[in-house]
Order: structure tokens, then sequence, then C-alpha cells
């Protein structure tokens, strides 16, 4: 586990990228589930806006330690997207919950879509920032699997980010055409299959990256720590 080549990165990076990894892996799913949940039903009510707030809270905290190991390295990939998207995802947290008490309110739906868009786009960011990191792990196995799932993962984010904003403007056009009005009614119909296919299993395969970038990242602390 521990052979191989040194890592680039210097053991003052290793420890928060590992701290920070390992937040990530364990707020971003939470985050996810919560704040659909807020949005979309009443089993989180009784809490008010916490839990969306706490745990998207909870990313951007991930993201901030992660950002700490930028001083540490001068090649080391950029956070400052991930940054600004994880404090809007933050910040419009609220809005889920007071989108449900009131469903029909314009902004507040508008925040919600708002949401949605940054949430599918963090994951986007994630995966490039993820992709950009494995060579500097010098980890062979793990920059293979990027190169691999990394662009297919993306792409199945894109496709969903796209029916998510074609289902949207669809739906703000009473008057579409009736190709157009066929297609909502089948994204209606399956919206549970394209949340599995589009979501779900693009945010599975993120956190198994995460997953595998932080066991690569121990085991290049392990293998600093042999040859000390």
């Amino acid at each position: 586990m521990t052979s191989g080549p040194p890592s680039t990165l210097p053991p003052a990076a290793l420890g928060p990228l590992i701290q920070g990894l390992s937040l990530l892996c364990w707020a971003l799913p939470l985050a996810v589930v919560i704040c659909v949940q807020t949005a979309r039903t009443d089993w989180l009510r009784a809490w008010g806006l916490w839990p969306a707030v706490l745990t998207t809270g909870l990313v951007w905290g991930a993201v901030h330690r992660l950002a700490q190991i930028e001083s540490c390295h001068a090649g080391l990939p950029t956070l400052e997207k991930i940054r600004l998207l994880a404090l809007i995802a933050w910040g419009s947290s609220p809005f889920l919950y007071w989108h449900g008490r009131l469903p029909q309110q314009p902004w507040f739906e508008t925040m919600v879509l708002v949401a949605a868009v940054v949430g599918v786009l963090l994951l986007l960011q994630f995966n490039r920032w993820l992709r950009e990191l494995a060579p500097l792990l010098a980890d062979p196995g793990l920059h293979k699997e990027m190169a691999v799932l990394v662009p297919w993962n993306r792409a199945w984010l894109r496709a969903g980010l796209g029916l998510l904003l074609l289902a949207e403007a669809i739906s703000h056009f009473q008057t579409a055409h009736p190709a157009a009005l066929r297609i909502a009614t089948v994204l209606d119909r399956h919206s549970f299959l394209f949340w599995v296919v589009f979501l779900l299993a693009p945010l599975a395969m993120t956190l198994a990256l995460l997953w595998k970038t932080k066991a690569a990242a121990w085991n290049a602390l392990l293998r600093r720590a042999g040859t000390n």
C-alpha cells in the first residue's frame, strides 16, 4: 500500500488535504439529502432552515480547509471557483426551507433553481479539481482512473444540468410547442429515473473519487513517514 514514488506534495499539504477530503466525503452527500428533503418534503420542517444551512456550511468548511494547502505548493489546482460555488450554495440554502413553506412564491422558486444549478456546477468543479490533483499524489492507478472516469462523470452532470434547465424553461411557457410539452410530460413522469441517473449516480462517482484521493493522500503521507 505504501510502496511507490513519493508524492510531490509536501507533508504540510497532505494533512489538510486528508482532513478536508474526509469532511467532504461526509458533508457532501448529507448536504444533498438534507437540501432535497428540505425543498420537497415536510420531514425536516420542525427544524426550520437549520439542517440545510448547517450541512451546506460543512461543505464550505471542507472546501476552506482544502484551500489551506494552496500556500504549500505552487502547482496545486486552484479552488477559487469551488469556494465561490460552495459559498453561494451556503447562502442560498435558507431559501429551500422558505420555498417549502411558500412554494408559489416566484422569488423562492428562482432561488431553489439557483441552488440546484450551483450544486451541479459544484460537482463539476470537484471532478475537475480531483483530476488535476491526482498527478501530484504520484499514484498511477488513481491518475488513470481519473483520466477515464472524470470526463464521463462531467458529461453525465452536464446532461443532467441541461435537462434541468430545459424542464424549467418549458414550465414557464404555457403556450409552448406541443413537442416541447410532450418533452415536459416525459421529464415529469420519469423525474425519479432522471434524478437517479443524472444526479445520484454522478454524486456516487464523485464520492468514490474523493475517497480514492483521500486514500492516495494517506499512502503518500505514510511513504513520507517511512523515508524519515
